[in-house]
């Protein structure tokens, strides 16, 4: 753009100079007219010569200076043409480099046309993408809602978990309880428990007297007994006190022992008392194990 304004300026110099040329050569051609008519003047008059030769001479002086402004000109015009010639060939320079810069910028503006196709196209996908995004969100959002939804039904499940495992473990203790409670009662009703009361218990006595031995017996079952002694008279008493509806029902039972014997006999829940005498024949000594079956 600065070379073409520079140009125009050139331009502008050059008319101005040639304008001012046209003006000084119209003028020269009125001084050589005048020239003519002041020779023809010499030629008719004379006696007018002598001023016209001081005219002429000061015409010639005139056209002198003219001269040398037109020789002045024409080297400022060849000056200029000569820089208007170095401003075409720049502006040949710079046309060129434009149609450059033009082919380039219709590359660019293919380019730029892709481009936007190209990003017509990626705004529509991330259109899409966004619409998807948002669809997903929403999704999420259901899900987010079920998922609080199901953590509350999976605390409260876990509360009642917690709670059923709990009672499930009180039952656990109440069923092995009953459990041993029954295989006892079973054991019981089957007298298949047994309690030893008295082991191989050795002892001795003087002719009449006797030993006893209390019990409190919780069930009703067998006492089985074994019995050594060095008395032929020997026997063992037994006494069991059972109470019903606040009656008294005494039971006694009596053995005779002998050197040895074994004997059982039934007995109920209550108060048991075992008696052994050495009868009268002398001093006796005895060994005993007596054993509750219930």
């Amino acid at each position: 753009m600065r070379h073409e304004y520079a140009y125009a300026a050139l331009v502008a110099v050059i008319l101005v100079v040639s304008v001012f040329a046209a003006v000084q050569m119209s003028s020269l051609q009125q001084a050589r007219s005048d020239l003519s008519a002041a020779t023809a003047q010499i030629q008719e008059r004379d006696s007018t010569i002598s001023s016209l030769g001081t005219t002429i001479s000061s015409l010639n002086s005139q056209t002198s200076s003219l001269n040398a402004q037109i020789y002045n000109l024409t080297g400022a015009v060849l000056n200029m043409t000569a820089q208007r010639d170095l401003l075409l060939q720049q502006v040949a320079s710079l046309q060129s480099t434009l149609a450059n810069q033009s082919a380039f910028i219709a590359s660019l503006n293919t380019d730029t046309v892709s481009l936007n196709a190209q990003l017509a196209s990626a705004k529509a996908s991330l259109s899409a993408a966004n619409a998807q995004v948002a669809n997903l969100q929403s999704q999420i959002g259901a899900l987010q809602v079920q998922l609080t939804a199901a953590n509350s039904q999976l605390a409260n499940l876990q509360t009642q978990l917690a709670t059923a495992e709990s009672q499930n473990t009180i039952l656990q203790a109440q069923l092995t309880d009953v459990t041993a409670q029954r295989d006892t009662l079973y054991n019981i009703s089957t007298l298949n428990s047994e309690e030893t009361l008295m082991a191989n218990e050795s002892f001795d006595l003087a002719p009449g007297y006797y030993a006893y031995y209390p019990f409190n017996l919780s069930y009703a079952g067998l006492i089985h007994a074994f019995f050594n002694s060095t008395s032929p008279d020997a026997y063992v008493e037994i006494k069991n006190n059972f109470t019903r509806f606040g009656q008294l029902f005494i039971f006694d039972f009596k053995a005779n022992l002998g050197l040895g014997s074994e004997f059982t006999f039934p007995v109920l829940p209550g108060p048991l008392r075992i008696e052994v005498h050495s009868g009268n024949a002398g001093a006796m000594s005895a060994n005993i194990s007596i054993y509750y079956w219930y």
